[in-house]
């Protein structure tokens, strides 16, 4: 007599995740500078992006309840840094006072802090989430991709919204892989407004609101250098060249009175948004200014001060250094150690006090006395 044998059938269950593939294009306008005239942008085809297959993101994040209301004036954390059971705060400003202070919501990684909505952009893997202070909520804004983002300094004179730029890696230009992204500036989620081609997630937003400066890569059209372009999207305009991107810090800043740009090249380089000259920026003894893998810059207009903070290396130690320019911005005439072993955060005062992290302490430093006025315990 022969055994039955029972077999078990396995069901295999394939769940594709599909990314939506769009084709969006902007819109340019002319709007005069205070000091250059930029060239017209043209506008152009918005290249498309290639969906690609990713897991479906989460439709909504757990959100802690805060003992305070209302939004902060700044909420800070440094670029690379994210929260941790061990680590759950975020530095913040609340009536002109620093603190750290318990994050409503995990990040991964901060990408910056809207202080006219109190709105904050972070990413929980390589996605765009937005936290409202004033409302509690938080929403994605963008699935995927997501390299970088930076909230307008002011907002949108047509929308009255504060505009959130996105660097989005776009796999079609396939001349340099892993180049090139696109900047997608937003009014709100599946709200654009204008798209600027062939970036880099290193890029900022004009003081005013409606340029943005950023860097495109070396490739194999030799187009690398520090582009200018209109927010509402088009042509970016070149204004300087640049044969490479020294850290995933760097980036541009405007001097917007002065028509230029600072940006980082083996030292401190300036450029006028004109496209008409760029030039190094020199000590007194005509060398150039150095700072080793460059993090973060700030421009006082007022005092015609550029703050550089480096991280350090082989030849300076990590510190927070004041350059006093001359009117023509080509030569420092005076200098001054703000901070050794310290973090710059940024403005407390804009043009009068800047805050700093010295080994987690939380340091107020004022520009005038050129001494900190209060710290932490």
């Amino acid at each position: 007599m022969k055994q039955i044998n029972i077999l078990t059938v396995l069901a295999l269950v394939f769940v594709l995740g599909l990314a939506a593939c769009d084709s969006r294009a902007g819109t340019t306008s002319v709007v005069p500078t205070p000091v250059s005239v930029i060239p017209t942008a043209t506008p152009q085809p918005t290249p498309t992006r290639t969906p690609t297959a990713t897991p479906p993101p989460p439709t909504t994040l757990p959100v802690t309840p805060l003992p305070f209301n209302g939004a902060p004036e700044l909420v800070w954390l440094r670029y690379s840094y994210g929260t941790s059971s061990e680590f759950p705060n975020v530095l913040s400003v609340r009536d002109g006072i620093p603190a750290y202070e318990l994050s409503p919501i995990h990040i991964a990684r901060f990408w910056g802090y809207g202080r006219w909505s109190g709105r904050l952009a972070f990413s929980a893997q390589r996605d765009l989430w937005v936290y409202d202070y004033t409302t509690g909520k938080v929403e994605m804004w963008f699935p995927n991709s997501v390299n970088g983002a930076a909230w307008s300094p002011v907002p949108d004179p047509d929308t009255g919204k504060e505009l959130l730029a996105i660097a989005i890696f776009n796999p079609n230009y396939s001349e340099c892989s892993n180049c090139y992204f696109d900047i997608e500036v937003l009014s709100g989620p599946d709200q654009l407004i204008g798209i600027i081609p062939k970036a880099s997630p290193h890029f900022t937003w004009s003081p005013e609101g409606q340029w943005v400066a950023f860097f495109r890569r070396p490739s194999s059209e030799g187009d690398a250098g520090v582009y200018v372009a209109r927010a509402r999207g088009g042509e970016p305009t070149k204004i300087a060249p640049l044969n490479w991107i020294d850290s995933i810090y760097d980036r541009p800043i405007w001097a917007w009175e002065h028509g230029a740009v600072f940006y980082p090249r083996g030292g401190i380089h300036v450029a006028l948004i004109d496209g008409s000259d760029s030039f190094p920026l020199l000590m007194p003894d005509s060398k150039p200014v150095f700072v080793e893998a460059q993090y973060t810059m700030l421009w006082s207009s007022l005092r015609r001060l550029l703050i550089l903070a480096g991280e350090g290396g082989m030849e300076t130690p990590p510190q927070v250094v004041a350059y006093e320019l001359s009117e023509d911005l080509h030569t420092v005439v005076d200098t001054y150690i703000i901070g050794e072993d310290a973090t710059l955060v940024g403005w407390l005062v804009p043009d009068e006090t800047v805050i700093l992290i010295h080994y987690g302490q939380i340091v107020i430093w004022s520009l005038e006395n050129r001494a900190p006025v209060a710290s932490t315990p």
